[in-house]
Protein backbone atom coordinates (compact mmCIF):
# COMPACT_ATOMS: atom_id res chain seq x y z
CA UNK A 1 0.00 0.00 0.00
CA UNK A 2 1.37 3.64 -0.62
CA UNK A 3 2.52 5.68 2.07
CA UNK A 4 2.10 9.10 3.22
CA UNK A 5 3.81 10.98 6.20
CA UNK A 6 0.49 12.52 7.94
CA UNK A 7 2.45 14.68 10.78
CA UNK A 8 -0.33 15.52 13.31
CA UNK A 9 -1.80 11.82 12.66
CA UNK A 10 -3.39 11.36 16.30
CA UNK A 11 -5.83 8.29 17.58
CA UNK A 12 -7.88 10.99 18.70
CA UNK A 13 -8.38 12.38 15.56
CA UNK A 14 -10.17 10.89 11.80
CA UNK A 15 -10.67 13.48 9.78
CA UNK A 16 -7.91 15.03 7.86
CA UNK A 17 -7.97 18.10 5.35
CA UNK A 18 -4.34 18.52 2.92
CA UNK A 19 -4.23 21.87 1.62
CA UNK A 20 -1.99 22.75 -1.11
CA UNK A 21 0.86 23.64 1.25
CA UNK A 22 1.01 20.54 2.67
CA UNK A 23 3.72 18.52 1.71
CA UNK A 24 1.80 15.26 0.48
CA UNK A 25 -0.44 17.46 -1.57
CA UNK A 26 1.29 17.37 -4.66
CA UNK A 27 2.20 14.14 -4.59
CA UNK A 28 -0.84 12.10 -3.71
CA UNK A 29 -3.04 14.41 -6.62
CA UNK A 30 -0.27 15.12 -9.66
CA UNK A 31 2.07 12.08 -8.94
CA UNK A 32 0.03 9.27 -7.73
CA UNK A 33 -3.41 10.56 -9.47
CA UNK A 34 -5.32 9.43 -6.56
CA UNK A 35 -9.14 9.70 -6.59
CA UNK A 36 -11.92 9.26 -4.14
CA UNK A 37 -12.17 5.50 -2.44
CA UNK A 38 -8.15 5.34 -2.89
CA UNK A 39 -6.64 3.86 0.08
CA UNK A 40 -3.12 4.86 2.14
CA UNK A 41 -1.33 3.89 4.39
CA UNK A 42 -0.59 6.84 6.76
CA UNK A 43 2.27 7.87 9.31
CA UNK A 44 3.42 10.63 11.93
CA UNK A 45 6.85 9.58 12.11
CA UNK A 46 6.27 8.22 15.96
CA UNK A 47 5.02 4.85 15.74
CA UNK A 48 1.19 5.51 14.43
CA UNK A 49 0.25 4.10 11.54
CA UNK A 50 -3.32 3.82 10.01
CA UNK A 51 -5.67 3.50 6.46
CA UNK A 52 -6.51 6.28 5.12
CA UNK A 53 -9.21 6.51 2.86
CA UNK A 54 -9.29 9.58 0.00
CA UNK A 55 -13.13 10.93 0.23
CA UNK A 56 -12.85 14.05 -1.79
CA UNK A 57 -9.95 15.71 -3.83
CA UNK A 58 -10.33 19.14 -5.34
CA UNK A 59 -8.07 22.17 -6.66
CA UNK A 60 -7.15 23.19 -3.29
CA UNK A 61 -7.59 20.68 -1.26
CA UNK A 62 -7.83 16.56 -0.01
CA UNK A 63 -10.02 15.27 2.63
CA UNK A 64 -8.75 11.86 4.25
CA UNK A 65 -10.95 9.85 6.69
CA UNK A 66 -9.04 7.30 9.12
CA UNK A 67 -10.16 3.69 8.93
CA UNK A 68 -7.93 1.95 11.05
CA UNK A 69 -4.66 2.76 13.30
CA UNK A 70 -2.00 0.91 15.24
CA UNK A 71 0.89 2.05 17.55
CA UNK A 72 4.37 0.19 15.91
CA UNK A 73 6.74 -1.16 18.04
CA UNK A 74 10.31 0.29 17.34
CA UNK A 75 12.58 -1.38 14.50
CA UNK A 76 15.56 -1.75 17.59
CA UNK A 77 19.16 -0.95 16.38
CA UNK A 78 22.11 -0.75 18.63
CA UNK A 79 24.51 1.25 16.03
CA UNK A 80 24.68 5.52 15.84
CA UNK A 81 26.67 7.21 12.69
CA UNK A 82 28.77 9.89 12.72
CA UNK A 83 29.16 10.97 9.49
CA UNK A 84 31.12 13.73 7.54
CA UNK A 85 29.24 16.54 5.18
CA UNK A 86 30.58 15.81 2.32
CA UNK A 87 29.24 16.90 -1.58
CA UNK A 88 25.14 17.28 -1.88
CA UNK A 89 24.28 14.50 -4.23
CA UNK A 90 26.26 11.62 -2.35
CA UNK A 91 25.37 12.89 1.01
CA UNK A 92 21.17 12.78 0.38
CA UNK A 93 22.46 9.12 -1.10
CA UNK A 94 23.97 8.13 2.25
CA UNK A 95 20.73 9.16 3.86
CA UNK A 96 18.58 7.56 1.92
CA UNK A 97 20.47 4.20 2.58
CA UNK A 98 20.91 4.78 6.62
CA UNK A 99 17.40 4.76 6.67
CA UNK A 100 16.39 1.60 4.62
CA UNK A 101 19.14 -0.13 6.52
CA UNK A 102 18.09 1.29 9.85
CA UNK A 103 20.23 2.97 12.40
CA UNK A 104 19.57 4.57 15.94
CA UNK A 105 20.69 8.32 15.41
CA UNK A 106 22.87 9.74 12.62
CA UNK A 107 25.29 12.52 13.60
CA UNK A 108 26.35 14.99 11.16
CA UNK A 109 29.65 16.41 11.68
CA UNK A 110 32.78 18.05 10.42
CA UNK A 111 36.47 17.75 11.08
CA UNK A 112 39.87 18.91 9.76
CA UNK A 113 40.04 17.75 6.52
CA UNK A 114 36.34 18.01 5.67
CA UNK A 115 35.50 19.76 2.05
CA UNK A 116 32.35 20.98 3.38
CA UNK A 117 32.70 23.48 6.30
CA UNK A 118 29.49 26.33 5.82
CA UNK A 119 26.03 24.89 5.91
CA UNK A 120 23.13 27.23 4.86
CA UNK A 121 20.61 27.49 7.21
CA UNK A 122 17.75 25.50 5.17
CA UNK A 123 20.10 22.49 5.01
CA UNK A 124 18.40 20.57 8.07
CA UNK A 125 15.33 21.01 6.32
CA UNK A 126 16.43 19.44 3.35
CA UNK A 127 17.65 16.53 4.99
CA UNK A 128 14.58 15.52 7.50
CA UNK A 129 12.75 16.02 4.15
CA UNK A 130 15.32 13.33 2.57
CA UNK A 131 14.71 10.79 5.84
CA UNK A 132 10.94 11.49 6.02
CA UNK A 133 10.82 10.38 1.93
CA UNK A 134 13.12 7.60 2.61
CA UNK A 135 11.16 6.35 5.60
CA UNK A 136 7.89 6.18 3.19
CA UNK A 137 9.71 3.81 1.15
CA UNK A 138 11.06 1.47 3.42
CA UNK A 139 8.55 0.89 5.66
CA UNK A 140 10.79 2.83 8.46
CA UNK A 141 7.22 4.09 11.51
CA UNK A 142 9.88 6.39 13.19
CA UNK A 143 11.68 9.09 12.07
CA UNK A 144 15.25 9.27 12.72
CA UNK A 145 15.52 13.53 13.11
CA UNK A 146 18.66 15.26 12.37
CA UNK A 147 19.23 17.92 15.01
CA UNK A 148 22.19 19.81 14.17
CA UNK A 149 25.49 19.97 13.02
CA UNK A 150 28.50 18.50 15.20
CA UNK A 151 32.16 19.14 15.41
CA UNK A 152 35.42 16.61 15.81
CA UNK A 153 35.35 17.33 19.69
CA UNK A 154 31.68 16.75 20.25
CA UNK A 155 31.72 13.28 18.02
CA UNK A 156 35.25 12.29 20.65
CA UNK A 157 33.26 13.41 23.75
CA UNK A 158 30.37 10.69 22.70
CA UNK A 159 29.53 8.06 25.37
CA UNK A 160 29.55 4.34 23.75
CA UNK A 161 30.12 0.74 24.92
CA UNK A 162 32.03 0.34 21.71
CA UNK A 163 33.43 3.27 19.69
CA UNK A 164 34.64 2.27 15.82
CA UNK A 165 36.20 4.02 13.66
CA UNK A 166 37.56 2.97 10.05
CA UNK A 167 41.05 4.23 8.78
CA UNK A 168 43.70 2.30 6.69
CA UNK A 169 46.74 3.02 8.03
CA UNK A 170 45.15 0.97 11.45
CA UNK A 171 46.44 -2.73 12.10
CA UNK A 172 43.17 -4.34 13.21
CA UNK A 173 40.80 -5.77 10.94
CA UNK A 174 36.66 -6.11 11.15
CA UNK A 175 37.48 -9.91 12.27
CA UNK A 176 39.76 -8.73 15.58
CA UNK A 177 36.50 -6.65 16.66
CA UNK A 178 33.58 -9.26 15.86
CA UNK A 179 33.00 -10.25 19.48
CA UNK A 180 32.91 -6.67 20.94
CA UNK A 181 30.73 -5.95 18.57
CA UNK A 182 28.45 -8.64 19.59
CA UNK A 183 28.71 -7.88 23.54
CA UNK A 184 28.35 -3.71 22.98
CA UNK A 185 24.82 -2.77 23.73
CA UNK A 186 25.24 0.68 22.25
CA UNK A 187 27.83 1.40 18.83
CA UNK A 188 29.04 4.15 17.50
CA UNK A 189 30.54 4.01 14.12
CA UNK A 190 32.64 6.99 12.87
CA UNK A 191 33.08 7.36 9.20
CA UNK A 192 36.03 9.44 7.81
CA UNK A 193 35.82 12.92 5.90
CA UNK A 194 36.72 12.86 2.13
CA UNK A 195 40.04 14.36 2.89
CA UNK A 196 40.80 11.05 6.02
CA UNK A 197 41.59 12.33 9.57
CA UNK A 198 44.83 14.26 10.08
CA UNK A 199 47.56 12.64 12.21
CA UNK A 200 46.27 14.74 15.13
CA UNK A 201 42.71 13.54 14.93
CA UNK A 202 43.84 9.74 14.93
CA UNK A 203 45.30 10.21 18.28
CA UNK A 204 42.67 12.03 19.54
CA UNK A 205 40.41 9.13 18.48
CA UNK A 206 42.66 6.40 20.23
CA UNK A 207 42.88 9.03 23.62
CA UNK A 208 39.33 9.10 23.63
CA UNK A 209 38.70 5.04 23.15
CA UNK A 210 38.14 5.03 19.68
CA UNK A 211 38.80 1.14 18.45
CA UNK A 212 40.29 1.93 14.63
CA UNK A 213 40.01 -0.75 12.47
CA UNK A 214 41.11 -1.11 8.58
CA UNK A 215 38.30 -1.23 6.21
CA UNK A 216 39.72 -2.41 2.96
CA UNK A 217 43.28 -1.98 1.11
CA UNK A 218 41.66 0.01 -1.39
CA UNK A 219 40.83 4.02 -0.21
CA UNK A 220 37.00 4.07 -0.78
CA UNK A 221 34.54 6.88 -1.05
CA UNK A 222 32.79 8.43 2.00
CA UNK A 223 29.54 6.81 0.91
CA UNK A 224 30.68 3.34 -0.42
CA UNK A 225 32.64 3.02 3.16
CA UNK A 226 29.27 4.15 4.83
CA UNK A 227 27.34 2.17 3.37
CA UNK A 228 29.90 -1.36 3.61
CA UNK A 229 31.13 -0.66 7.33
CA UNK A 230 27.18 -0.24 8.33
CA UNK A 231 26.25 -3.16 6.97
CA UNK A 232 29.14 -5.06 7.93
CA UNK A 233 28.53 -3.79 11.80
CA UNK A 234 24.48 -4.49 11.36
CA UNK A 235 25.48 -7.90 10.10
CA UNK A 236 27.91 -8.51 12.88
CA UNK A 237 25.69 -7.28 15.86
CA UNK A 238 23.19 -9.61 14.21
CA UNK A 239 20.73 -6.84 12.69
CA UNK A 240 20.86 -8.06 9.04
Amino acid sequence: MRRIFLQNFTKNLNEYNLSQTHREFHHIKNVLRAKPGDLFEVFNGLGLTGVAEIVKISSNNIKLIIKSSEQKEIRFSKVNIAIPVIKHNPYNFILKSLIQLNINKIFPYISEYSIAKNMPKNKFEKWNNIIIEASKQSGNNYLIPIEKLYDFNEILDMKSDLKICFNNSADKFIKDIQDSVVKAKEILLLIGPEGGFSKFELNLLEENFFTIVKLNSNILRSEVATITALSIIKFLAGEL
